[in-house]
């Protein structure tokens, strides 16, 4: 649950619309973000009228604790002060980290308007285990096609993975419509960049059914080396036979790389409350890699070979554009929630995209090494 300080932000989006009609399947309703005015101060984060919120001293508690959520915050593991000088009249609280862990609440501090908004986080240990082995399992999928990648090879078409990101894209939003999970980002780029990846995704979800269909027609009549869905790109050199047959199912292949990437993103984002989690740098720079390899396999192969065929080049500029507009927004809304500065976000952006280009045509003489051994 980390601590989120977005300086190059827009004002948070706290009323995220929801389906009202889908709530009898959650068994509650989510009563949605509260707030209450709290001005900043040198001893503590802000403070209220009878509140405190996360005090630079220690935290001494009345006996009789006037809560936001009336559950327990006082095990020996909180490491709370119970003050028994104060009178149970009292209606003073600090508010300490305790409060994040032991009660699951959630704050968020707008700056602009001195209000500090609170909710109960009602986030499920079964969500949390599915977003995990979910994560591990795609992050497994990336790994498979980076390796054949390297060696020149392409990966046969998964029904498994096919099937895995349409679910859990689909099972994301109807929980988050039917009230199940409440509204885990709280800006506006962040809100943003999720509908653009899911976007991406639904694009080559889309784009490979085709060929799914394809696949499930010819089954008898096609190999599995014909039936791959990995990239354009990952054969871009093959047999001749394919040279003289540029609209064979080889050249038709949809790649699965980036959508695999893109659903890693939105998960990590359902796991961390937000796109500032340390997974993003790793997979930002794996799908600029093959963004940037594309375009290499695109300008180098595909252009040259194909240049007789304008609506199979066309294809390929199209997909081409999809993958870079959606890294841009990539750098320009995840990055850049995740960057303190200007400076940091600056440097950052520029050593990955560095990193990128390098890798990417590190990748491209990999990949044509390993196809002329063969």
């Amino acid at each position: 649950m980390g601590i989120q300080w977005c300086v190059m932000c827009t004002d948070p989006v706290l009323d995220m619309s929801k389906a009202p009609f889908l709530h009898f399947l959650s068994g509650y309703h989510d009563q949605g973000w509260q707030n209450f005015p709290c001005f900043p101060n040198k001893t503590s984060f802000c403070s209220a009228d009878n509140f405190t919120l996360f005090p630079n001293v220690p935290v001494y508690v009345p006996i009789s604790e006037n809560a936001l959520v009336a559950t327990t915050c006082n095990s020996q593991t909180a490491n709370r002060n119970i003050d028994l000088s104060r009178s149970s009249s009292t209606k003073h609280y600090d508010m300490s980290l305790c409060d994040l862990v032991d009660r699951n609440l959630e704050f968020v501090f707008d700056v602009h308007s001195g209000l500090v908004y609170w909710r109960h986080n009602r986030k499920q240990l079964w969500w949390n285990l599915c977003l995990t082995v979910s994560s591990l399992f795609f992050f497994t999928r990336v790994c498979e096609h980076l390796a054949l990648l390297v060696h020149g090879k392409r990966r046969k078409f998964s029904v498994l993975n096919f099937f895995s990101i349409i679910g859990m894209l689909l099972l994301c939003r109807v929980l988050l419509a039917a009230g199940v999970l409440s509204q885990h980002l709280v800006t506006q780029e962040e809100l943003t960049l999720n509908l653009v990846l899911e976007f991406y995704c639904y694009v080559y979800i889309i784009a490979e059914s085709r060929f799914f269909r394809n696949i499930c027609k010819d089954s008898g009549e096609n190999t599995g080396e014909h039936s791959g869905d990995d990239s354009e790109d990952d054969s871009g050199e093959n047999s001749p036979n394919t040279q003289d047959s540029p609209n064979t199912k080889k050249d038709q292949d949809i790649s699965t790389l980036g959508s695999l990437v893109a659903v890693q993103l939105i998960l990590t984002a359902h796991l961390q409350n937000t796109y500032e989690n340390p997974f993003i740098g790793i997979l930002t720079l794996i799908f600029g890699m093959r963004v940037f390899l594309k375009f290499m396999r695109f300008m180098l192969v595909h252009t040259e070979r194909h240049s007789c065929d304008f609506y199979f080049v066309f294809g390929k500029f199209c997909f081409l554009c999809v993958d870079t507009v959606t890294l841009v927004c990539i750098f320009e809304l995840g990055l850049r929630v995740a960057s303190h500065s200007k400076t940091e976000y600056g440097s950052t952006a520029t050593g990955m995209l560095i990193i990128i280009v390098m890798s990417g045509a590190f990748l491209h003489t990999v990949i044509d090494q390993a196809k002329n051994k063969h």
